[in-house]
């Protein structure tokens, strides 16, 4: 996986070089924003998990809480016996950093760290789903690809490092139990590192000075979250639609709807099946050098590893999301 490393950051240097080198400067001024993160007049609104296909610079933060909803946990099960029935919730908390730096009109510099906690309420909600706690480091090159009046289209090549610590106790004592005792592999905490690389590409278009879409598709190659398997191709997809009411209605609001889908379990979770988002967001669109608003996030999927359970887990998370554009 070093090497992967290496060959990867050192595909990003080439890039960079070649497209310092061959690219013409006066046709890269030619698409310089006419403001932050604006096409046509109309304000984009920097959704975390969509993203945005600017090179500006800023500074953006977010924090977030969530719980599940509507959680029925799985049922213990020792030896084939239920022995156990716990109720309880999962508490999820969201921590992210992200700069971007533009290096010219059409290239920057982005970097992110994602903080995050999932941990079980009650007595069976902490047996059953422990407790895990899970970092981020994303660095990637993002290049204007085309930009015209309406729409601008962006590439990104990126390499990302997650590292999940897992408090287990249910699997824990189940094997002190199942085992008589304790044994080398029965591990109370475990760490699972991610290491994975890609090629993500980032969307939008101003159909007014109201409404705009925006979008991003990524495909990555690196380490997979479930641990009986080898490195894996994964995939992610996101779409949103957004309005701002403030061009036109001089009220400063806007305001995002969105539909996410990721292959990749997300940095809370060891193992989960193909998660799903729908994304909504609001918006203080009054300045062209702030976005500042609440993002909410539906996330549902299929937890594997539960051989006794048939239903979803459906997460609620708000998040104070902040983000200053720099001149």
């Amino acid at each position: 996986m070093k090497s992967r490393i290496i060959y990867l950051f050192s595909a990003i240097l080439f890039s960079v070089i070649i497209s310092l080198v061959t690219t013409d400067y006066s046709i890269c001024q030619e698409k310089t924003l006419p403001s932050f993160s604006e096409l046509d007049g109309h304000k984009f609104l920097n959704n975390t998990s969509i993203g945005l296909p600017f090179t500006n610079t800023y500074y953006k933060t977010v924090l977030g809480m969530g719980q599940t909803v509507g959680l029925d946990l799985p049922d213990l099960v020792i030896n084939n016996k239920k022995v156990y029935s716990p109720q309880g919730n999962l508490v999820f908390t969201d921590l992210v950093f992200v700069y971007q730096q533009q290096i010219r009109d059409w290239l920057a510099f982005n970097g992110k760290i994602i903080v995050n906690a999932k941990v079980g309420t009650e007595a069976g909600g902490l047996i059953t789903e422990g407790i895990n706690l899970g970092t981020a480091f994303n660095l990637s090159w993002m290049a204007n690809v085309y930009q015209n009046k309406k729409m601008s289209l962006s590439s990104s090549l990126y390499i990302a490092r997650n590292d999940i610590l897992v408090v287990d106790l249910y699997n824990f004592v189940k094997n002190i139990i199942d085992s008589s005792g304790l044994t080398k592999d029965n591990k109370l905490v475990r760490s699972i590192p991610l290491t994975r690389g890609g090629l993500r590409l980032n969307y939008a278009y101003a159909f007014n000075k109201t409404f705009g879409a925006i979008a991003n598709a990524t495909v990555d190659y690196g380490e997979s979250a479930y641990r009986t398997e080898g490195d894996a191709w994964n995939y992610s997809y996101a779409l949103g639609f957004d309005a701002d009411l403030y061009p036109i209605q001089k009220v400063p609001l806007g305001f995002l709807a969105g539909f996410m889908h990721n292959s990749v379990p997300s940095t809370r979770e060891e193992t989960d099946s193909q998660p799903n988002v729908f994304l909504f967001s609001i918006n203080y669109t009054g300045r062209k050098d702030l976005d500042l608003g609440l993002e909410v996030s539906y996330n549902w999927y299929k937890p594997s590893g539960y051989k006794n359970f048939d239903g979803t887990f459906n997460i609620l998370t708000i998040g104070l999301n902040s983000t200053i554009y720099f001149w």
